[in-house]
């Protein structure tokens, strides 16, 4: 029996990275024309139901189903189409530029459709730095590296001009912002959109009550501020110098970065 000798654009390895790019397009690189629509319209449907969902309140057990299903069904679909590919080895004969045009329609949409991994991971990469000074003890300490995660509280879209916000920062939350000036600064969130805040003899009041605590995820915030308020629409965040807090700036949520981690 003869030997049959794929090229690699007949091979196994270009009809999973085209399954990649798009799912469904390898399997219409195969010729299996429904099978792979089908896929693209499934997995297009779930993209849109993870950004509904953000604006919804929807149970763990619901969510669980909205997300899982799709993903199993994606890597179910990786398995038919080695199976695809395996049952008809040599039989389809693909020029070199129709796979050209495919890994170009392929990559397209990675770069330009909002949800693709490549263009979704691009506009909600985290901001990667390192603390140049102590402002954030004991919590992060000069050197290290940080990184400030902006889908904690929003996911950018091209076709979207704003962030999409789906959760609010919680007090005491590590935040890294842009001011007035487009500098970059971190602090502690203190107040939520609509609060009054004061601090007084180390006491931080919100709304005239006093915050205690004793848990060690907690900052101690030292010195005094005079009564402020955040607007609907941004939070309160205090800036430290050198062990005590030198301001309380009202910070818009669409200057918000992200949220403060350690990277290392």
């Amino acid at each position: 029996m003869k030997a049959v000798i794929l090229k690699k654009r007949d091979s196994v390895a270009m009809a999973m990275v085209l399954h990649l790019l798009i799912p469904g397009l390898g399997h219409i690189y195969w010729k299996e024309y429904l099978f792979g629509l089908f896929i693209f319209l499934v997995t297009l449907t779930a993209s849109v139901l993870f950004i509904v969902s953000l604006f919804i309140a929807i149970p763990v057990p619901i969510r669980i189903i909205i997300y899982g299903l799709p993903i199993l069904f994606y890597l179910f679909s990786f398995f038919d189409l080695y199976r695809s590919t395996k049952v008809r080895p040599g039989r389809l004969k693909h020029t070199l530029r129709k796979a050209r045009v495919f890994i170009i329609v392929g990559l397209l949409f990675q770069l330009l459709w909002p949800l693709a991994p490549i263009n979704f991971g691009i506009l909600n990469c985290p901001d990667i730095f390192i603390q140049d000074n102590n402002n954030l003890t004991p919590f992060y300490s000069e050197g290290d590296v940080l990184k400030a995660s902006s889908l904690t509280y929003f996911v950018n879209v091209w076709a979207v001009d704003k962030k999409i916000i789906y959760s609010l920062p919680e007090r005491f939350d590590i935040v890294r912002f842009h001011n007035e000036a487009g500098r970059k600064f971190c602090g502690w969130v203190v107040g939520l959109p609509t609060e009054e805040i004061e601090l007084v003899d180390d006491i931080l009041f919100v709304d005239n009550t006093p915050i205690f605590t004793t848990s060690k995820n907690i900052p101690i915030l030292s010195g005094n501020w005079p009564l402020t308020s955040a607007g609907a629409y941004s939070i309160m965040v205090a800036t430290v110098h050198l062990g005590t807090v030198d301001r309380i700036r009202e910070v818009p949520l669409i200057d918000i970065i992200g949220k403060v981690n350690k990277v290392l």
